[in-house]
């Protein structure tokens, strides 16, 4: 028995034994052809390359310390990769900032969940190999034969090792073992959820004695010519190949190659050239396209062009596999990125697999690369910047830092979609940063982006060289102008790295931004957050924070996508959409809609109707001697909760536990007038209402009248009702067929539309206000039909504003056959304050308003 004896390297910044960072690359053999799946390399074709992935042995412990003996007996399997909590081990935790371990950097529990690996793999010749791991969560011991090889972490970076002396002619046994926390945990504090293990591809690669190990490949332009740049970056000679020019370059040589009639590169028409590199029996291709970037008087330019980024943050996420993503998955992604005309991509908040970029390569997607660097919780549950920018300062990760800044620049280097690097998110900002950006300045001439600095207390290093672009997250738009546009002292183009936090019913503030960020040529552009929703399938339902035994979660705030986990697409989508494809002609337009005529209704052999004096409102509505309500008829001041209005929970309630106390009614000889308040339960009236129930021989006219008597929070005015067939139809005209908000429905047509009401459902996970329509002419569900003095709004749902209310995942809501039917007066936008600014006063109601429906019943 070999027995297991780790050290304290998962508590350091080191990694033990692994090679140098460098470029990705797949090498071929001279006699293999390149294939190519999606026109990007396959690597899986090359001789050289041999696949780890499939079944491994496995076993969990609760500590590292668990395991005595590294060639201790195992009997279950688990899939490479993957993520341990994705098939049934530890368990799943979701948190945003706050870490999952107590805070005592660079120190871990010494109860931390560790997964021991084994694969046992047989060869049949013994050449150089390099066994390479690209992503390993969060860091691992390496074995070969039981003798100790190395030690690795940065969980998003390639690590790569020589285990020529390790391996023999037959079987081999490769032990890994995976622990949950390090010392990186501290740096890895991005908002997702937590997975563990190997998560990403593992091979072998065979290298001739003597190989290729590093190179760089550039754009240059020089005297209005066009070149492509080779820097042999190896301690070897090696040929190169362009087009039909080919030449040997010598260790640390550079080399020029003009390219004539060049072809440059861009996201219309993304044209790269073939650069074939070989050295003895090996040869790799690169792909590069020829194009510039530069800032100049405070404008970002590619090829001489200022070029605005449509861009979405996008986290590598599956609800199946966690972090495990495919490479269809990835180009299935980038395909409905670019359909959505968004032409760049931030990865956030680390680097993403290799293919990622060469997908975005071929297909014209900007990227803006980021490292794995997020320290967000050294902030402090009480959220301190001066503790933050203290962390960036006090030495202990500047070498992880450093590391990691190399890692990003070092393996992307030679990617053309890359032009922007970015140093990491939310960490703040101090000399742990230093180094890093001046490695990747002397390296290179792409600028640098770093949202953290606008964290720092003092702002002495603000203004930095280091940093050539000035980043801003969910700025309003007040802030842009007078943080950014009116700061004389700032000559950086500015960049929206986040904006418009897609959480549940959201984005109703994309049109404003992108009025804005045409309006000026400094501002690069805008990043919305995020892609897709996070959550996880366990029993065939999604989950999110709070639904597993965690001691610390942020409950469904992952739940923040432009898309579903499943990649459908959701109102936000298309709002998002519909900008992109316009913003050199965002206006609003002014279209002229038909107000109905509501005065020509005859009520001399009016409908029997019952009225509740108490609350104001219509107990009973008789068709035939049949009550035709299933819940009162009755004036509406709230909607279902959007994850926007989490801020606004306590204002929201007040108004929602306010009971309306009617104080003077009157019967008329057309009707019946009620004059109430809204009460709160302090005593304090908060608004006045004026209702007049008309009853007509084929229905009943609604007259609504009301004032604010001091500020509260009014996500609606107008009535709501219920009926008892959830299988009537709907027909309306107005904005469609999607729903539609007051600042969310740019997407829309007015037309006519119909669907069952039934069939309406709810595409949030987390149930909320959904299914609305704003600028409404005419409302029918079966025989029910509505109109009004002016547009209104509607809702027509199976589901009741309770329902919505207290129900955690969408698949829990239960129908009860009911119609629950709400026609507005006003619904207040949905904008993006989860994360965002707070909702612009001229999308939240009013201070007073009026307006008259008349609801038509149909006697057959």
């Amino acid at each position: 028995m070999i027995r297991f004896s780790p050290h304290h390297e998962y508590e350091q910044n080191k990694r033990v034994n692994t090679l140098p960072f460098r470029s990705h690359y797949i090498p071929f053999d001279i006699k293999d052809d390149f294939a190519f799946i999606h026109q990007i390399i396959d690597k899986t074709r090359s001789s050289r390359f041999l696949s780890l992935n499939g079944d491994w042995l496995f076993k969990e412990h609760k500590s590292l310390f668990d395991i005595e003996y590294i060639d201790e007996e195992m009997s279950d399997k688990i899939d490479v990769p993957s993520c341990v909590q994705c098939r049934g081990y530890d368990y799943h935790q979701y948190t945003n900032f706050i870490y999952p371990i107590p805070y005592n950097p660079p120190f871990v529990p010494k109860e931390n969940p560790t997964f021991h690996y084994r694969k046992i793999i047989k060869l049949d010749v013994i050449e150089r190999a390099h066994l390479v791991f690209e992503g390993v969560d969060s860091a691992f011991y390496l074995y070969v034969n039981n003798k100790y090889v190395g030690y690795s972490q940065i969980t998003h970076s390639k690590s790569e090792f020589d285990i020529t002396d390790y391996v023999i002619k037959g079987e081999n046994v490769i032990d890994v073992i995976v622990l949950k926390w390090c010392a990186s945990t501290y740096l890895e504090d991005q908002d997702k959820f937590r997975f563990t293990g190997i998560f990403r591809d593992v091979y072998i690669l065979f290298r001739d004695e003597q190989h290729i190990t590093d190179y760089k490949i550039e754009p240059i332009r020089k005297d209005n010519k066009w070149f492509i740049q080779i820097t042999n970056l190896s301690k070897v000679d090696f040929n190169y190949k362009i087009i039909n020019k080919e030449d040997n370059i010598t260790p640390l040589e550079t080399k020029l190659v003009e390219i004539n009639n060049p072809i440059l590169w861009d996201e219309h028409n993304p044209h790269l050239y073939d650069v074939i590199l070989s050295r003895g029996q090996e040869k790799i291709l690169e792909r590069v396209g020829l194009r510039d970037i530069r800032i100049e008087d405070c404008i970002f330019l590619i090829n001489d062009k200022h070029q605005k980024l449509k861009g979405v943050n996008r986290h590598e996420s599956s609800p199946i596999n966690g972090a495990t993503v495919t490479i269809e998955e990835t180009y299935k992604d980038l395909c409905l990125i670019k359909s959505i005309s968004a032409n760049a991509i931030r990865t956030s908040h680390y680097p993403d697999i290799p293919e990622f970029y060469e997908l975005c390569d071929v297909m014209g997607i900007y990227v803006v690369d980021e490292a794995d660097v997020e320290t967000h919780g050294a902030a402090g549950e009480e959220y301190s910047l001066q503790k933050w920018q203290d962390f960036a300062n006090n030495g202990l990760f500047d070498d992880g830092v450093l590391d990691r800044e190399i890692s990003l620049y070092e393996r992307d280097k030679n990617r053309t979609s890359v032009i922007i690097w970015s140093l990491g998110n939310e960490s703040n900002y101090g000399k742990m940063f230093f180094e890093g950006a001046d490695y990747i300045h002397e390296h290179d001439s792409r600028p640098i982006h770093y949202e953290g600095i606008f964290n720092l207390v003092d702002k002495k290093d603000y203004y930095t060289d280091r940093i050539d672009i000035c980043s801003r997250m969910y700025p309003s738009l007040d802030d842009i102008k007078k943080q950014y546009l009116d700061d004389p002292k700032e000559k950086r183009p500015l960049l929206i790295c986040e904006y418009t936090h897609s959480m549940g019913n959201s984005c109703g503030d994309v049109f404003d931004y992108w009025k804005l960020i045409m309006s000026s040529d400094r501002i690069i552009g805008a990043f919305v957050w995020e892609w897709c929703d996070h959550a996880v399938m366990v029993d065939e339902k999604l989950k999110y924070g709070s639904d597993f035994p965690e001691h610390r979660n942020d409950g469904n705030f992952s739940v923040d996508g432009l898309v579903t986990p499943d990649r459908e697409f959701k109102s936000n989508t298309l709002e998002v959409k519909w900008v992109y494809e316009h913003i050199d002609n965002l206006n609003d337009a002014v279209i002229t809609r038909k107000i109905s005529e509501i005065s020509n209704f005859e009520n001399d052999n009016p409908i029997k109707v019952t009225y509740n004096d108490n609350d104001g409102s219509i107990k009973e509505i008789f068709i035939k001697n049949k009550n035709i309500l299933k819940a009162p008829l009755k004036i509406c001041y709230t909607r279902a909760d959007i994850d926007n209005e989490m801020y606004d929970k306590k204002e929201i309630d007040i108004v929602r536990n306010a009971s309306i106390k009617v104080k003077q009614v009157m019967d008329t000889e057309s009707g019946r007038e009620y004059q109430s308040s809204l009460i709160d339960l302090e005593g304090n009236s908060l608004i006045d209402f004026w209702t007049i129930y008309q009853p007509l021989n084929n229905g009943i006219k609604l007259k609504l009248k009301y004032q604010k008597n001091q500020k509260c929070y009014l996500s609606r005015i107008g009535f709501c009702f219920a009926i008892d067939d959830n299988s009537l139809t709907v027909k309306y005209r107005g904005l469609g067929p999607e729903e539609t908000y007051i600042d969310k429905h740019h997407y829309a047509l007015f037309g006519d539309y119909e669907y069952v009401a039934k069939d309406n459902e709810p595409i949030y996970l987390k149930p909320q206000e959904y299914g609305h329509h704003h600028d409404v002419e005419k409302l029918s569900i079966g025989n029910i039909s509505i109109v009004a003095n002016k547009l209104f709004s509607f809702n027509v749902l199976p589901y009741s504003e309770k329902d919505l209310l207290n129900t955690k995942h969408n698949y829990e809501l239960i129908k009860d056959g009911n119609v629950y039917i709400n026609i507005d007066y006003f619904m207040s936008g949905v904008g993006s304050h989860s994360c965002g600014p707070v909702l612009d006063e001229k999308f939240q109601a009013q201070d007073s308003g009026d307006i008259e429906f008349v609801i038509i019943l149909d006697k057959e």
